[in-house]
């Protein structure tokens, strides 16, 4: 998945934190910078997802595969990331869905290491002209 991507937060951070010690399953991000909904506070970022569940493809059961997704007591997450701290295997690590507050796409990832901050204006030009090369 290529691009800059946006994540709106009240709070100030200088990274994101795993989301399953809030009982959440996926970080979420948007195709737009969206202020006041979330926050004031917007986070340029890259992605790292190689394996995206997409509301945008025909041949997966999207609806199924998105109800396993989400779920944060998954028997693979219960058994192995409160005993070990780390990720369990899932079959996706990210999914692209048509966004509910803006008409972009929302993007979610499960990992806080599939995450990298653009730190300044210079970062995000850097970057969109690699993407275009």
């Amino acid at each position: 998945l290529k691009g800059i991507f946006y994540h709106a937060s009240p709070n100030k951070f200088s990274q994101f934190r795993d989301p399953y010690g809030s009982g959440l399953s996926h970080i979420w991000f948007s195709e737009k910078p969206i202020k006041n909904t979330y926050g004031n506070e917007i986070y340029s970022v890259v992605l790292d997802i190689k394996n995206p569940l997409s509301e945008f493809e025909t041949d997966n059961n999207y609806s199924k595969e998105l109800r396993s997704y989400e779920n944060p007591t998954n028997p693979d997450w219960v058994n192995n990331h409160h005993i070990t701290g780390e990720l369990p295997s899932f079959k996706y690590d990210g999914t692209i869905r048509i966004s509910t507050v803006d008409d972009g796409k929302s993007i979610t990832v499960r990992n806080p290491k599939q995450i990298h901050i653009l730190g300044s204006k210079e970062d995000i030009e850097d970057f969109q002209k690699f993407v275009k090369n």
